[in-house]
């Protein structure tokens, strides 16, 4: 197994460096996604919380993939959050908010890998959430019948294995508390070692009942198959969906793994006949304080990947290549990171009666006084890197042009105050050149920077007013940037850092690229004398912790608080071999 996993990241090292390697028969099997989140309803407003693993080949902690893709979308492929997190040791645990916008009704929470996207859309992990927004109701109500059973196609090289899910048991100090009382709550099993886990309890009704779920896995056969995690109170089993891929060649493999961190994938063709253009280097760069450059090459097919590295939140990224090498027009296309298909699943309808009716009510209620006193149970508890990646170190040499008179052109400054930095070429095709003095060589056509950004027009560069330079940087040696180098860097910085004037070439585009989504703690209040009790405490999810550590403590403790109804505990996860476990209580708080 190790072997294989070793022989596999060799695979993806030609796709993403291009270096060589010889053709070779290998079987790729694919990754189970499986999610946890802390209930089935909610309200426009509220926030979703959930807990992903990641299994291959049996085993928690995948090594392939770095990054989850969830979305949130409705049954006209309507896709409302697309947000991406970071996978740790085959662990991922997220957040975040229904959109106010939403009309009620139930969509679909779907989470996948970009390996996973070599693989039938059938293994994308899919969950039902039924959301309500009292300012836009369902304009219809349609009734399920339950006579009808609707299966979908079965891919005749998808298998699934079902295995029993290992039961834990759960023990309170007591069975009925009352408000703002602390839980007490042990986990017992057979084995407790190494046991993956996260918890949810909410209130009892703000999860699916069993006729609800027994409507979703009648309406769609894979759904069913994915529910299996999601209500195991519902079945005791747990489906594994398999499939294998024989690849011929590593060029086969459509999507490059988040094997490291975020890639980003895209192809370069003839602007006029639309061919795939091969061999052509591809330059990118994060927009911003804290430079990254990266190049790539272009294979035979036209695709190029790049590896960003620590990206958060949405990012500018520009890709550009040197026109100079090239003979004809181009067009940059990137790749969508998120999945554009969507499955073929049938409606899963809302069966409003007075039993939801109340259960929302109760739902919308507790959030209501939530915002009315301002209460939030999350927190930011990430915190921005000291030290961010960046592969642009120390320059060599930087003079400051305020430091200077005012020289009439940008051909001046070169000439009079950048030193071992010279023009050649003829007018209206010059570049420039560094004379590295101690190895005596001169490098034409370093790496120009603009703002951090890589300009490929020295033409341009010099018509720039001097007067909006802050400073230019220079790096006299090649500069290696992963497994390409370039002859040394100009980098110059204007006051604003918004390029000045300069326009860049069709051979280049800028990008919003969406990075990484970092996850939220929920807060669960520490009641004390201490504490202020005039704010009201209603929470439809009373505590929820994605990351239980059995070995480290003996029980799970938690209050309640003022909303008075029937609790259910719910922990699930996964041990290193990937044996499911599942544990399941109810608690009962009165006034």
């Amino acid at each position: 197994m190790r072997f294989f996993f070793c022989f596999f990241l060799l695979f993806i090292f030609n796709i993403v460096f291009g270096q060589n390697i010889s053709k070779c028969d290998i079987n790729l099997s694919a990754e189970n996604v499986f999610i946890h989140t802390d209930r089935d309803r909610y309200v426009v407003g509220e926030t979703l919380w959930f807990k992903a693993y990641c299994i291959k080949d049996d085993k928690l902690n995948s090594e392939i993939s770095k990054v989850l893709y969830v979305e949130f979308f409705d049954n006209n492929n309507n896709s409302f959050v697309s947000k991406k997190f970071r996978i740790d040791n085959g662990l991922c645990y997220g957040d975040f908010t229904i959109p106010m916008d939403l009309t009620t009704g139930n969509y679909f929470l779907r989470a996948y890998t970009k390996f996973q996207r070599n693989f039938s859309k059938k293994l994308y992990f899919t969950q039902v959430i039924s959301v309500l927004n009292p300012l836009k109701k369902a304009k219809s109500i349609m009734q399920y019948d339950s006579s009808i059973a609707i299966t979908d196609t079965v891919e005749k090289d998808i298998t699934v294995e079902n295995n029993t899910f290992e039961k834990l048991i759960l023990k309170t100090d007591l069975s009925i508390y009352h408000k703002r009382d602390l839980v007490s709550l042990k986990v017992e099993g057979s084995v407790l070692k190494d046991i993956n886990l996260s918890i949810s309890v909410r209130a009892r009704n703000s999860g699916f009942e069993n006729h609800m779920v027994e409507s979703i896995v009648r309406k769609n056969q894979e759904l069913g198959e994915f529910s299996s995690f999601s209500y195991p109170e519902y079945n005791d089993s747990i489906y594994f969906i398999k499939q294998k891929k024989l690849l011929h060649n590593i060029d086969e493999l459509d999507f490059i793994p988040d094997y490291r961190d975020l890639t980003l994938n895209g192809k370069i063709v003839s602007k006029e006949t639309k061919a795939s253009i091969k061999n052509l280097e591809v330059v990118s760069a994060l927009i911003g304080n804290h430079p990254q450059i990266h190049i790539s090459r272009t294979k035979k097919d036209g695709r190029f990947v790049m590896v960003f590295n620590d990206l958060v939140d949405q990012k500018k990224l520009f890709i550009g290549t040197n026109k100079y090498k090239m003979s004809e027009d181009i067009d940059i296309l990137v790749s969508s990171d998120f999945d554009s298909e969507y499955p073929d699943l049938n409606p899963v309808v809302i069966e409003y009666d007075s039993l939801l009716s109340s259960i929302f009510s109760d739902i919308y209620t507790n959030f209501q006084i939530q915002n009315r006193f301002n209460v939030s149970y999350k927190i930011n508890s990430h915190q921005e890197k000291a030290f961010p990646f960046i592969n642009i170190k120390k320059p060599d040499f930087t003079v400051n042009l305020k430091e200077y008179i005012d020289l009439p052109d940008m051909t001046n400054v070169f000439r009079e105050l950048v030193k071992g930095v010279y023009l050649g070429g003829d007018r209206g095709e010059r570049f420039l050149s560094i004379y590295n003095k101690e190895s005596g060589e001169m490098l034409n056509r370093p790496l120009v920077l603009l703002d951090n950004v890589p300009v490929f027009n020295t033409e341009k560069i010099l018509l720039l007013d001097p007067s909006v330079i802050k400073d230019i940087s220079v790096y006299y040696s090649k500069y290696f940037l992963g497994d390409f180098s370039v002859n040394g860097i100009v980098s110059i910085n204007t006051n604003n850092g918004d390029y000045s004037s300069y326009k860049w070439e069709e051979n280049s585009v800028f990008v919003t690229y969406e990075g990484i989504s970092l996850a939220d703690k929920f807060i669960s209040p520490e009641y004390s004398e201490e504490v202020e009790k005039s704010i009201p405490d209603f929470r439809t999810t009373l505590y929820w912790n994605p990351m239980i550590d059995l070995k480290n403590i003996n029980n799970i403790e938690f209050y309640t608080s003022d909303y008075c109804t029937t609790y259910e505990i719910v922990i699930k996860g996964f041990d290193q071999s990937g044996k499911a476990y599942y544990g399941y209580k109810l608690i009962n708080v009165i006034d």
